[in-house]
């Protein structure tokens, strides 16, 4: 970003092919300590059509954002780190690491994770 130009990222939000599409934003790098945003990150999920990428523009325009419906979240204790990206969860072990250990999907849609929504269990491996 130009200096000072932009103090939040909040100001932002994505357009594909000019409609506003969810995405999550975060500052990376200030000009100065609580200054103007430097570096911006996107996250987002991209999409083709028939190989080609969809026209994507980062506008500062707060009306048009869309926040993602279930934000990824990451939960770290001294034992586990847990992955929630609204649609499956996941748990790696910090002190013994294996890979995805336990990951559930929601199947329901409810925003919990059941017994019934297990769909792995145990030392693994890194996929699923």
């Amino acid at each position: 970003m130009l200096k000072a130009t932009l103090l939040d990222t909040s100001e932002l939000a994505l357009l594909e092919n000019g409609k506003p599409v969810p995405a999550q934003f975060i500052t990376r790098a200030t000009w100065s300590p609580n200054g103007h945003v430097k570096w911006a990150g996107v996250d987002f999920i991209a999409k083709y059509d028939k190989g080609k990428p969809r026209d994507y523009r980062l506008v500062r325009n707060a009306q048009k954002r869309l926040s993602p419906a279930r934000p990824l979240s990451v939960q770290e204790s001294q034992e586990k780190i847990v992955v929630n990206t609204g649609v499956i969860q996941f748990e790696i072990n910090r002190k013994q690491f294996a890979g995805i250990e336990k990951a559930w999907t929601d199947r329901n849609g409810d925003g919990a994770y059941s017994d019934d929504e297990l769909i792995a269990n145990g030392r693994g491996g890194s996929f699923v």
